[in-house]
């Protein structure tokens, strides 16, 4: 299981998750599914209703191929449920839930929002940032629920350190009259703080209000680990935009988004060759080269 897939099946597995409630999906018996053709890789949730089969996708990251993913699920949902004859009687709704950070505004998530266009295929679905779910965060802060508490902090758009510290005290005082499941949510909410890319010396006040150690849990030590390699790899991203700022270069955005995917050791090789460079064809040189090794297609500058 992913290192995030524990905090949302949890939120979903509850009969009455105020996440479902938000996304409009009635509550019922939540599952991942594993289909046939998919290497093994499961849908993240999949509500069976009367009305329709509800399909509900997390990601954490930019990915370009999300799109064609969303159709793919679509496919073998539709070939799961249907008859011998490949009859459907309801519709597949599907919901794509972006649940990844977003530093000063750095991380493009277009490539996650529908629809997907190509030759004469069209698909959509529901596409939904979890900051913007409409979600009351009054009713979340009072709900008897502990998941609500977390779900709190990860649809808040201006959430701050308090707040955090707060749900922490919740789950604390929570876990000591309901020992039970209590690991779990206390590394459910250290987890949705790793998604937030709350800083790691922040992450270690929630560690000693829940009283817990992520280096003793590989699970959150792990996210933290993923979380500073990203948050790292962002700041030479933006090495590299100011050295193209100062070099009075636009970069367009498919070179943009191919930068934000590159790794950081390629993106530190990539700065000094800008700022050496003679013209821009030595810098299409460089670029074309990370490019071939990923197998992608880039324009000149």
């Amino acid at each position: 299981m992913s290192k995030y897939d524990m905090l949302f099946k949890n939120m979903l597995l509850d009969y009455n998750s105020s996440l479902l409630l938000a996304l409009k999906v009635p509550n019922g018996a939540v599952a991942a599914l594993e289909l046939p053709g998919l290497d093994s890789r499961r849908v993240d949730g999949i509500v069976d209703a009367d009305e329709a089969i509800y399909h509900i996708e997390f990601q954490t990251k930019r990915d370009q191929d999300m799109k064609w993913r969303m159709l793919e699920y679509y496919f073998k949902i539709v070939e799961h449920y249907a008859d011998a004859n490949f009859v459907l009687d309801r519709p597949v709704e599907q919901i794509l839930v972006y649940v990844g950070g977003r530093v000063r505004g750095l991380e493009d998530d277009s490539p996650l929002k529908p629809p997907l266009k190509r030759d004469r295929t069209v698909h959509g679905y529901k596409y939904i940032d979890l900051r913007k779910l409409d979600v009351s965060v009054s009713e979340l802060e009072s709900s008897d629920l502990p998941m609500d508490w977390i779900l709190r902090v990860l649809c808040d758009n201006s959430i701050q350190d308090h707040h955090w510290q707060q749900v922490a005290r919740q789950i604390n005082r929570y876990a000591k009259t309901n020992p039970r499941g209590s690991g779990l949510l206390k590394a459910s909410l250290l987890i949705a703080a790793a998604l937030r890319e709350v800083e790691r010396h922040k992450a270690r006040k929630l560690e000693d209000l829940l009283q817990v150690n992520i280096k003793n849990i590989p699970l959150l030590a792990d996210a933290y680990d993923d979380l500073e390699a990203r948050v790292g790899k962002r700041t030479v991203y933006r090495s590299v935009m100011r050295a193209f700022d100062a070099i009075r270069i636009e970069v367009d955005s498919d070179i943009d988004h191919f930068l934000q995917d590159c790794e950081e050791d390629e993106l530190q090789d990539l700065l000094p060759v800008i700022y050496r460079a003679r013209n821009t064809a030595e810098i299409d040189l460089a670029l074309s080269a990370i490019a071939q090794s990923k197998d992608v297609r880039l324009p000149n500058l």
